[in-house]
C-alpha cells in the first residue's frame, strides 16, 4: 500500500496549491537575482511573499515541496523550452548534471490530466476517487515514476515525457531510463548500474539475478527489481527472498562498503568483485574490489599491494586512496582540462585526451633512448616503450624490470642537487639552477619554456628579452568600463577624447547573454575615422574594441559560446545560468555581483577577457592566441611578442626569426654594396701605386722637407691602403653572409675578425688623418722659412723617423685601446651566450645584466657601475659548473654595426661615450689644422702672384684649386660626421642605422682622392695612357686595311694583329719615359699631355 500513500501525498499537496497561479499584475514587486544551488533565479517579494519569476515571461511560480527527483511547482513558466524553471531544485546529487538537449537539468515540466483524484472523507476518515478535468504539476526528472515512456503523451505542454522512449532510451528497470548511446560506455548512467550489464562476457558476472526479490533497500531508496547490485552482495543483509545474494560469502577478502550503503563489512567474491563502480554506491570504500580482475582491458596497471604483485583496475586510479604499496596508482596528472590520467598514459604514443595534450606534456620533450615495458601497459606483448627521463631514479618503478631505477644502466650527469641520470651515450651539460633553497634546476634545452618548473625562471625570461609592458585591464571607475581611443605607441586618451564628447556610450553584454547578469556599462573614445588599430591592445581592451565593432581589420574575437561543461579549471565563485539561446552557460561571482567575461578555451578550460590576446597561453592549448592578431609567434619556441617588437633591430625571439624574417646582409642597400665594392677597389689600386713609388723614391730626398714630405704622402698611401682593404674585406664578407648574417649577427659581430676589421679601418682612417696634419703643418713651414735648412742627412732621417711614429703609434692606440681586458668596463657594449642558454637572448648589455640578476638574486641591488668581471661571476653562480659552467664572448667596441666601425654615435648612458667624443674631438681639430694651414698656403700664394711671370701665376691658380679640394674633401668627410655624432649624442637624430653609409661612401671618400692630389705621379700615368691610347686608335686606324685582309688569311695572320697590342705597351713606355723630363707641375702635366693629344 506504501506506493498508494505516496500518490495520495502528492495528490493532497496538489489540491493545496490548486491554482495558485494567479495574475499578479500591478502589484508591487522587489525582485533580486539570486543563488539557487549554483543557478540563478530572479527572486521576487509579493506582499511579503517570496515567488521565483520565470526567466523569459512575468509569470511567478513557488516551489512548496522539493524532494531528491520529484518537485512540486505551482506554475509552468512559458517561453522555457529546456525547462530552466527545474535548474536548481533537483536535490538527487546524481540528478544534478547538465547537458544540452530537451532538458537543461535532467528534468521537465508537465501539466497533464487525472481522471480521478483522491480526497479524504472527513466523517468516514476514508480515501475516495473525484474526477478532475486539469491537474498542474512537475513532472520530475526523466526518471519520472508515474507517466514517463507509458506509451501515451501524458503531458499537455511536452511531449518529451514519450519523445525517446523508443528509439534512443534504455529501459533501467521499471522506473529509470538513459539514453541508448550511455549503455555500455565504461560509466553508470542508471541507478543501479544495469545499463553496463551485458557488454562483455567479463562483465555478465556482475552483479545477480534473484527473481522472488520483493525490495531492494539501497540508502533511503527501496526498489522492486530482480537485479541485485554487487554492492549489496555478501554484505550480511538479505535483499533476495530465497536469500540467495548471501550464499557462499566465505573467503578472507573484505572490505567497509560506502558510507551510503551503512559501511557494512563486505565479503569480496567473484559476484561482488571487478564491477563497475557506482560512485554514490561503492562496493568498496578503498576500492580493493578493483584489484585482480582478470578482464586486462580495464586492469592496466601492475604493482605490489601488501607485497605481492597483482592487477589494478582502471576504476581505482587516480583516487584520493590508494592500493599500491609504492601508491603508483596515485601517479596521475591533468593532461589538459578536464583530463586526468595515470603518469604510464603519458608519452606512450597514444592519445588518451581529447586534444591530445598527453603527447605534447613537456616531459615528452626528453624521452629515453633506452626502453622497456611500463606496468602500465604490460597486458601490450613485446610494446616496448621509451620514457620520460623525469622517471629514471626518481624511486619509483616505471618499467616492469625495474630498469628505470637500476642506476648502473644510466649515465650521471651533473654533481650534487644538480645530479640526474641520463641515457649512455649522451653528452653531460650544465644547468639553470632555480634556487638554492628549493633544490630545482631546469636543462638548458627547458628554459623560456614557460612550463612554470623554475620558480624565477619566467621572470628572468622576460626581462631578458626586454618586452614592452603591455595593459591587458581597461580602465573602471564607479562601475563603468573607459577605454580610449588606440593606435601604435599611444596611451589611453580617455580625458582629451571625453572632453570633446567624441565618444561613444552603451553597455557591453557577453554573447552569451547570460540571464542574470547586467550588461557592463562602458564609454569608449571614438578617433575620427571611428575605429582603432587592434594589433596594438590587448586583453579586455582588445575584446571589447574588437567585439564593439572598433576594429575594422578584425571582428570580435568572442565566437565560441560558454556551455556547461566549459571551464574545468574553475571550481570557485562559479555559478549557471540560462543563456538568451537556451543553453547553459556559466556566469562568476564578484564582489556581490554576477560577470560573464570567459572565454572558453579549446581544451575545456576557460580564462578571463583580461587573459585573451594577452601574448601568454593561458588556457595551454593557444586557443586564446591563436586568433589574435596583435602578436608575432618566434618559429622556434612558439613565444609571442608585440607586433612593435617586430622588425625593431632588437632581438625578442631566440631564434631571431623576429627580426630575421627574410635574409638580410650586412650591407642592406644593393648600391651602397656596389660603392663598396668600387671604393674599395679603386682605394687599394690607386694607394699601392702611390705607396710603392713613394717607398722606391724615399732615398732620392735629402732635404729634410722634402723628405718628410715624401715620408707624410707615403703614410697616408698606407691608411688610405687600409682604408681599401677594410672595404674590400667588408664587400667579401657581406657576399659570404648574406643569407645567413641576420641568424649568426652576434657571432659575426663578437668575433676576432670584427675586430681586427674595426681595428684596420680606425688606424687607417687615423693614420691618414694625422698624416695630413703633419704634411700640412710642414708645407706651411717651408714656405715661411726664408734661407734653406741646413740640417744634415743623418739628423733629416731621424726627425721623419720620429714624425712617422708619431703619427703610427697613435694612431694604433687609438684603434686598439677599445679591445684592451683591462678597459672592458668602458668599452664592452654586451655579452653574447651561446644560443642553447635560452635565459639569454642576442648580447644583453650591462643594464639587462643586472635586471636579471636582481631578479635571481633576492637581495642583490646592483651598481650600474658594477664591474663586467662581477656581472660575469654572478652569472655563472646561476649555473652548474661541472662542464665547464656558463661561457659568454664580449661584445666589443666595434662590434656595435655589422660593418665594425669605430664607435662614433654614442649616446650619454654609453660606457665609451667620453673616448668616441674625445676622438671626434681630436679629429676636428686635425681638420681644422689641415684647413688652416692650407688657407696659409693659399693666401701666401696669393700674395706673392705678382711677383712671379705669368707662367708661375697659371702654376700657383692650378696650385689653388689643388688646395681648395683638399679643403673640401676633408669637409665632407669630416664635418658631417662629427655633426651627425653630435646629433646622436644629444638624441637629436637616430644615426644607429647610418654605420654603412659613412663607413662605405663618407669617411673613404678621401682615401680615393687623395692619392691625386698629394702625389702628381699618378696624373703623369693617367695622362701617359691616355696619349697612348691615343696613338693606338691613331696607328689602328691607319693599318685598318691591312688587319682587315691579314685576318682573313690563314692562322699566322693572328701575329699582325698581336703586335698591335706590343705596339701599345711600347708607346706607353715610350711615353714615361718622355714624360721624365715634363715639367713636374700638374699644370705643366696638364699642358703637356693636351699638347700631345692634339699633335695626334
Amino acid at each position: 500500500m506504501w506506493q498508494w500513500q505516496y500518490f495520495l501525498v502528492i495528490i493532497g499537496l496538489q489540491i493545496l496549491f490548486w491554482n495558485i497561479e494567479t495574475n499578479l499584475a500591478g502589484i508591487t514587486r522587489n525582485c533580486r537575482i539570486v543563488e539557487v544551488r549554483s543557478y540563478l533565479k530572479e527572486q521576487c517579494d509579493v506582499n511579503g511573499t517570496s515567488y521565483y519569476k520565470c526567466t523569459n515571461s512575468d509569470t511567478l511560480y513557488q516551489v512548496p515541496w522539493e524532494q531528491c527527483d520529484f518537485q512540486e511547482h505551482t506554475a509552468i513558466c512559458e517561453n522555457d523550452p529546456g525547462f530552466y524553471q527545474v535548474c536548481g531544485h533537483v536535490t538527487c546529487p546524481q540528478y544534478q548534471y547538465q547537458r544540452d538537449g530537451p532538458m537543461l537539468c535532467g528534468s521537465f515540466m508537465c501539466q497533464y490530466y487525472l481522471e480521478y483524484t483522491w480526497h479524504l472523507n472527513d466523517s468516514s476518515g476514508e480515501w475516495w476517487q473525484k474526477k478532475d478535468p486539469k491537474y498542474v504539476n512537475q513532472g520530475g526528472n526523466e526518471m519520472t515514476y508515474f507517466f514517463q515512456c507509458n506509451g501515451k503523451e501524458s503531458c499537455k505542454n511536452t511531449d518529451v515525457d514519450e519523445r525517446y522512449c523508443e528509439e534512443e532510451m534504455f529501459v533501467c528497470n521499471n522506473e529509470e531510463y538513459v539514453n541508448k548511446t550511455n549503455k555500455c560506455d565504461g560509466e553508470c548512467r542508471c541507478y543501479l548500474c544495469q545499463d553496463e550489464i551485458g557488454c562483455n562476457k567479463d562483465y555478465d558476472n556482475f552483479g545477480m539475478y534473484c527473481y522472488n526479490t520483493f525490495h531492494l533497500r539501497i540508502g533511503f531508496n527501496v526498489w522492486y527489481t530482480p537485479y541485485v547490485p554487487p554492492s549489496v552482495i555478501c554484505d550480511g543483509y538479505v535483499d533476495c527472498r530465497d536469500g540467495s545474494d548471501e550464499v557462499d560469502c566465505i573467503g578472507t577478502d573484505t572490505c567497509i562498503s560506502t558510507e551510503n550503503l551503512g559501511s557494512k563489512n563486505l565479503t569480496l567474491i567473484e559476484r561482488n568483485r571487478c564491477s563497475i563502480p557506482n560512485e554514490l554506491y561503492l562496493v568498496c570504500q578503498n576500492y580493493r574490489d578493483q584489484l585482480n580482475c582478470s578482464h586486462v582491458l580495464d586492469s592496466p596497471l601492475l604493482c605490489k599491494v601488501n607485497g605481492y604483485m597483482t592487477t589494478v583496475s582502471r576504476y581505482a586510479l587516480c583516487k584520493d586512496t590508494s592500493l599500491c604499496d609504492n601508491e603508483l596508482d596515485k601517479k596521475c596528472d591533468a593532461a589538459e582540462g578536464g583530463c586526468i590520467i595515470h603518469k604510464h598514459q603519458f608519452c606512450d604514443g597514444h592519445r588518451d585526451c581529447p586534444e591530445g595534450k598527453d603527447e605534447e606534456n613537456s616531459i615528452c620533450e626528453t624521452l629515453t633512448n633506452q626502453t622497456c615495458k611500463r606496468k602500465f601497459s604490460f597486458e601490450r606483448p613485446g610494446k616496448d616503450l621509451q620514457v620520460p627521463l623525469t622517471w629514471v631514479g626518481d624511486g619509483v618503478e616505471d618499467c616492469l624490470n625495474g630498469k628505470d631505477e637500476d642506476h648502473d644502466s644510466w649515465k650521471v650527469c651533473g654533481e650534487g642537487w644538480s645530479s640526474r641520470f641520463q641515457d649512455p651515450d649522451s653528452v653531460c651539460s650544465d644547468v639553470f639552477l632555480c634556487s638554492n633553497i628549493t633544490k630545482d634546476f631546469e636543462e638548458y634545452e627547458h628554459l623560456c619554456d614557460r612550463s612554470g618548473s623554475c620558480e624565477k625562471e619566467a621572470r628572468i625570461c622576460e626581462i631578458s628579452r626586454n618586452l614592452p609592458k603591455i595593459y591587458s585591464d581597461a580602465t573602471r571607475h564607479m562601475g563603468r568600463v573607459f577605454i580610449g581611443h588606440y593606435l601604435p605607441g599611444l596611451e589611453n586618451l580617455i580625458k582629451g577624447d571625453f572632453a570633446l564628447g567624441n565618444h561613444s556610450a552603451k553597455p557591453f553584454t557577453s554573447p552569451d547573454k547570460p540571464f542574470g547578469v547586467a550588461p557592463q556599462p562602458m564609454t569608449i573614445a571614438i578617433s575620427p575615422a571611428n575605429h582603432s588599430l587592434c594589433s596594438h591592445v590587448y586583453g579586455e581592451l582588445y575584446v571589447y574594441l574588437s567585439c564593439n565593432g572598433f576594429c575594422p581589420e578584425t571582428s570580435c574575437i568572442l565566437r565560441r559560446s560558454v556551455k556547461f561543461d566549459s571551464c574545468h579549471n574553475i571550481k570557485e565563485n562559479r555559478v549557471f545560468t540560462l543563456s538568451d539561446n537556451n543553453y547553459l552557460t556559466i556566469a562568476l561571482r564578484k564582489k556581490g555581483n554576477y560577470v560573464s567575461n570567459l572565454f572558453p578555451c579549446n581544451n575545456g578550460y576557460c580564462v578571463t577577457y583580461d587573459k585573451i590576446c594577452n601574448l601568454a597561453d593561458d588556457c595551454g592549448d593557444g586557443s586564446d592566441e591563436v586568433e589574435c592578431i596583435n602578436h608575432f609567434t618566434c618559429k622556434t619556441s612558439g613565444h609571442m611578442i608585440p607586433l612593435s617588437s617586430v622588425h625593431n633591430s632588437h632581438y625578442d625571439c631566440e631564434d631571431f626569426s623576429d627580426e630575421c624574417s627574410s635574409a638580410k646582409p650586412i650591407i642592406k642597400s644593393p648600391v651602397l654594396s656596389i660603392v663598396s665594392w668600387i671604393i674599395g677597389i679603386s682605394a687599394t689600386f690607386l694607394n699601392v701605386i702611390v705607396f710603392i713609388k713613394s717607398l722606391t723614391k724615399i732615398n732620392e730626398f735629402e732635404c729634410p722637407f722634402k723628405l718628410v714630405n715624401r715620408c707624410m704622402i707615403l703614410l697616408i698611401s698606407f691608411g688610405d691602403l687600409l682604408v681599401g682593404i677594410y672595404l674590400i674585406v667588408l664587400s667579401i664578407v657581406n657576399v659570404l653572409l648574406k643569407d645567413t648574417y641576420c641568424r649568426e649577427r652576434f657571432k659575426w659581430l663578437t668575433s676576432g675578425y670584427c675586430a681586427a676589421m674595426g681595428v684596420v679601418s680606425s688606424t687607417g682612417s687615423q693614420i691618414s688623418l694625422f698624416a695630413m696634419v703633419v704634411l700640412s703643418l710642414c708645407r706651411v713651414i717651408t714656405i715661411r722659412r726664408f734661407r734653406p735648412s741646413t740640417m744634415g742627412k743623418k739628423l733629416s732621417r731621424l726627425i721623419s723617423i720620429a714624425l712617422t711614429l708619431l703619427v703610427l703609434l697613435p694612431s694604433f692606440a687609438i684603434a686598439y685601446v677599445p679591445l684592451l681586458d683591462m678597459l672592458e668596463d668602458f668599452f664592452v657594449n654586451g655579452l653574447y651566450y651561446d644560443k642553447s642558454i635560452r635565459l639569454f637572448v642576442g648580447a644583453p648589455s650591462k643594464q639587462e645584466h643586472i635586471a636579471i640578476l636582481e631578479e635571481y638574486y633576492s637581495k642583490f641591488r646592483g651598481d650600474p657601475n658594477l664591474p663586467w668581471s662581477t656581472v660575469r661571476r654572478l652569472v655563472r653562480n646561476m649555473f652548474s659548473q661541472t662542464y665547464g659552467g656558463v661561457n659568454s664572448v664580449k661584445l666589443h667596441f666595434y662590434g656595435n654595426d655589422g660593418v665594425c666601425l669605430f664607435k662614433y654615435f654614442v649616446t650619454p648612458e654609453d660606457p665609451q661615450a667620453f673616448y668616441s667624443l674625445m676622438i671626434l674631438i681630436l679629429n676636428f681639430i686635425c681638420f681644422v689644422v689641415i684647413t688652416s694651414s692650407y688657407i696659409l698656403i693659399n693666401l701666401e700664394s696669393i700674395s706673392s702672384r705678382r711677383a712671379l711671370r705669368l707662367a708661375k701665376r697659371k702654376t700657383n691658380s692650378s696650385l689653388h684649386r689643388k688646395l681648395t679640394m683638399i679643403i673640401l674633401t676633408d669637409f665632407f668627410c669630416w664635418v658631417p660626421f662629427i655633426v651627425v655624432s653630435g646629433l646622436h649624442y644629444f638624441m637629436i637624430v637616430d644615426a644607429s642605422h647610418w654605420y654603412a653609409t659613412f663607413s662605405i661612401f663618407i669617411l673613404p671618400i678621401n682615401s680615393v682622392i687623395n692619392p691625386v692630389l698629394y702625389d702628381s705621379y699618378l696624373k703623369t700615368l693617367f695622362c701617359t695612357l691616355r696619349i697612348s691610347s691615343t696613338r693606338l686608335l691613331r696607328l689602328t686606324s691607319d693599318q685598318n686595311t691591312t688587319s682587315e685582309i691579314t685576318i682573313n688569311r690563314n692562322r699566322p695572320g693572328m701575329g699582325r694583329v698581336k703586335s698591335s697590342s706590343t705596339t701599345f705597351w711600347r708607346i706607353a713606355a715610350e711615353n714615361t719615359a718622355t714624360q721624365q723630363v715634363q715639367p713636374s707641375s700638374l699644370s705643366g702635366n696638364k699642358k703637356w699631355c693636351d699638347k700631345e693629344v692634339s699633335h695626334l
